[in-house]
């Protein structure tokens, strides 16, 4: 809920108010700054900009004053879910933060700690005694004060998760850490953009038989954080995209490679080509196109023929046996008429828009 700190009650106008983000809750003294009123972009920490709207909060990762006192003092923010998670369901569990430009060290220790209630917080100020299920890589020192940098990491689901607390949990002598950076004797990150949503499902799609130059639209509905890549990349229309169209010269297994998050996950999915079918179950001549877009029918047979004219008659592209590879990229935007003759003779005409670029 409120995961990039822009609904409050209050624009924050000091220290120690993260409770006028609601439902959040500080634990210790961290933060809440908003561009609404004086604390941000400048405040007492640096400078920095909300990666989403105009809020985000300030915890203290790490303090270690020279006299020793404030050791493995900690700061932490608390959130709750929407929903509660699903036992056995895989997660992504991501926040972006950015360390403060006084802060006079920078550590490799962040992290999320989910939980069915929200935690019990006696000793205000120390490390919390719990283990986090998504951490910053531990080998990379965050140091960055002028960008946003990505933290997640996947978690499969206990069941009944709706709570989740945000800091190092990780005493002094377990965190590393990097100093003399700033002056102020903290290791202090500014927080924005929490969230905790599940894996989209790997879906290759259902194996299938064409005709010999014939199309078949694989995988499914592409889903926002997520990279697609299909191998082999031959007789795809687009190899990084979630359902690309498939028109190969032989039978093929397909692989999906889906990427999010840091989980990678793979599906398969065989295309059979009968060379012994020669007429194509559906013809779909597109009737819009761009100028760097190739002039793709669906359902083309092999041994098609294609003339395309323009309004004035004008023959511009000839191919007794066309192989979707005509690109207008020389033609001017209008309306060009397209005639297809299929092997038995049937002819289609459609008048084409085509769009330059």
């Amino acid at each position: 809920m409120n995961p990039s700190f822009e609904n409050f009650d209050t624009c924050p106008n000091n220290l120690d108010q993260v409770h006028f983000v609601q439902p959040w809750i500080g634990y210790a003294t961290p933060d809440y700054f908003n561009s609404c009123g004086t604390l941000a972009p400048y405040n007492m920490w640096g400078y920095q900009v909300a990666r989403t709207g105009t809020g985000y909060v300030g915890l203290a990762a790490y303090a270690y004053y020279y006299n020793g006192s404030c050791a493995n003092c900690r700061e932490y923010i608390s959130g709750q879910l929407w929903d509660t998670l699903k036992r056995n369901v895989t997660y992504c569990v991501e926040f972006y933060a950015s360390l403060s430009n006084c802060s006079f060290w920078a550590v490799n220790q962040l992290g999320v700690y989910l939980s069915q209630n929200p935690v019990v917080y006696d000793n205000q100020g120390d490390t919390l005694s719990k283990i986090p299920q998504v951490v910053l890589d531990t080998s990379f020192i965050l140091l960055d004060t002028s960008s946003w940098v990505k933290i997640s990491g996947t978690y499969t689901a206990s069941g009944g998760e709706k709570f989740l607390m945000l800091g190092n949990f990780h005493a002094d002598n377990e965190t590393d850490t990097i100093s003399n950076l700033g002056i102020c004797i903290v290791a202090y990150y500014y927080i924005d953009d929490v969230s905790v949503y599940e894996l989209q499902e790997c879906n290759a799609g259902e194996d299938v038989s064409i005709c010999y130059k014939d199309s078949i639209t694989l995988g499914t509905t592409a889903a926002a954080n997520v990279l697609y890549e299909w191998i082999p990349t031959s007789g795809l229309s687009n190899a990084s995209v979630a359902n690309p169209l498939a028109s190969p010269d032989t039978s093929t297994v397909y692989i999906l490679k889906q990427t999010e998050c840091d989980a990678v996950l793979f599906d398969t999915v065989r295309v059979i080509v009968n060379r012994d079918c020669h007429t194509a179950p559906s013809i779909m001549v597109p009737t819009v196109v761009t100028s760097s877009q190739a002039f793709f029918i669906r359902g083309l047979e092999s041994n098609s023929q294609l003339d395309i004219y323009d309004l004035r008659g004008r023959l511009i592209f000839a191919s007794d046996d066309y192989q979707n590879d005509f690109i207008f990229s020389h033609e001017e935007q209008a309306f060009y008429i397209a005639v297809l003759t299929r092997p038995d003779g049937e002819q289609w005409c459609e008048k084409v828009f085509v769009v330059t670029e």
